[in-house]
Formats: structure tokens, C-alpha cells, sequence
């Protein structure tokens, strides 16, 4: 049916996943082998929810995928957003494709919406969707000289 469970705890959930980025960007951060200059934050459906939700400071950029940014856009200003949608996603069909930048039309930078055709939700299968984020990545990481 393309609609979350009825009476499913909806604040519980999103509380848990801000909790989990909390957590893995504290565990990533004690790593010996990250760089902690180009930690990047991406999420697809609930988890994209969280990232563009999540307020922290601490990541070069966020992707959002398969999201409609439904809780709003909470990331520190300055910080680079791709989102990615199709124009056919079921789990989207009230929502424009691009609505995380709707949300934010007076963003710096302005949210990067890649929009693809078709009825994909999870556009990792994508090469198109694939290709964006690879691309996004490597614009937004910082090189060491």
C-alpha cells in the first residue's frame, strides 16, 4: 500500500535514529583511520528522514534518498545536501520529487535535488542515482595537501 503501519510509534522511531547518527558519528570519530575532515552523512527513506532532520555539526555534506524531507531540514547552514528521488516513487506520490529543496529555497548552498524517472525508491541500483553521489562526494571532499 505504499503507507507507514498504523499506529506505529512514530516519535519513538525518530528519536531512535537521531540517537544513531548521534552514536555512529561519536564511534566513527574514535577510529584511528577516519578522516574526521570528510565524514560524509547519507540516509534513504526513514534513515534519509533522520539525516536531513539530524541538527549536528561534524559532516561535510549529507545525502537524503528516497525521502520527502518530511520533518523539515535541520542541518547547520553552510552544509552541501544532495537528495535524490524519482519522479515515480510510490512512497513519495503526495510529494514533489525535489521537496527537500522546496523546503529550503533560501538555503547556502541550495539544496542539490537529482531527480530520476521512474518508480525507484531505493535508487542505489541506480547508475544515474549511483553516479550523482559518487559525484557529490567527490566534489565536497576535502583534499590534504
Amino acid at each position: 500500500t505504499h503507507e507507514r503501519l498504523p499506529g506505529a510509534p512514530g516519535e519513538a522511531v525518530y528519536r531512535m535514529r537521531q540517537e544513531e547518527i548521534r552514536n555512529a558519528a561519536r564511534r566513527v570519530r574514535e577510529l584511528p583511520w577516519v578522516d574526521t575532515d570528510n565524514l560524509f552523512l547519507m540516509g534513504h527513506d526513514e534513515g534519509g528522514d533522520a539525516v536531513a532532520e539530524y541538527p549536528g555539526t561534524g559532516f561535510r555534506a549529507r545525502v537524503i534518498s528516497g525521502s520527502f524531507c518530511a520533518r523539515g531540514l535541520r542541518a547547520p547552514a553552510g552544509t552541501p545536501i544532495l537528495s535524490l528521488a524519482s519522479t515515480e516513487d510510490p512512497w513519495l506520490a503526495a510529494n514533489p520529487p525535489d521537496s527537500c529543496a522546496r523546503k529550503a529555497p533560501t538555503r547556502s548552498p541550495p539544496v542539490v535535488s537529482k531527480v530520476l524517472p521512474g518508480y525507484l525508491h531505493d535508487l542505489s541500483g541506480a547508475p544515474d542515482g549511483r553516479q550523482a553521489v559518487i559525484g557529490f562526494i567527490k566534489r565536497h571532499t576535502r583534499v590534504r595537501r
